[in-house]
């Protein structure tokens, strides 16, 4: 693309892939917000998984958006290979943490249903120039809509103003693991 240097943004399985393209491209990177990730993969992380496995369960308006971009039997399957997968990985990217220079912003809620909160201490650890902001009413109290840069600059202001921002969405920032 020509672009010399970059920001990323990643959220969930997007931070994983943005702390691996960090680590190995420290000339490149510039500045890095993470939002509700991880490094490892915890034993808390699998039981919670293991919990929504069955989309039939889920909320219907939460399984009808899925369905509606891979259809419900497409849908179904791609979600039961993606916990299977990631089930059986512990360890993903923990090595690269310290070759992570770059200035990182680490974003969670207090009440995330999917992200065991040693998450977040344990990446503030082990990421040399990482701080932290914590949204003590968990991850759906807030309304925000991001894209690309956009996106960065909602976390920003998510994390800035967490008593009035009520709902965060960012696209564009999310890769999933295949088995």
């Amino acid at each position: 693309l020509g672009v010399a240097k970059y920001s990323l943004l990643g959220w969930s399985d997007g931070g994983i892939t943005s702390q691996i393209i960090a680590a190995a491209n420290p000339l490149s990177v510039h500045k890095v917000v993470l939002f509700a990730t991880k490094s490892y993969i915890s034993a808390e992380d699998k039981r919670m998984l293991l919990e929504i496995q069955d989309v039939n369960k889920w909320h219907p308006t939460a399984r009808r958006a899925y369905e509606e971009v891979y259809g419900a039997d497409l849908f179904e399957r791609l979600w039961t290979q993606y916990v299977a997968a990631y089930c059986r990985y512990d360890d993903i990217c923990t090595a690269d943490l310290a070759a992570i220079k770059q200035p990182t912003l680490l974003l969670y809620g207090d009440m995330d249903p999917l992200v065991d909160p040693e998450h977040p201490k344990y990446l503030l650890k082990h990421i040399p120039h990482a701080r932290s902001h914590c949204f003590p009413t968990g991850v759906d109290k807030y309304s925000l809509l991001g894209w690309s840069d956009g996106g960065i600059t909602s976390l920003i202001i998510a994390a800035a103003n967490p008593l009035s921002v009520q709902k965060l969405v960012v696209f564009g920032a999310n890769a999933y693991l295949t088995a």
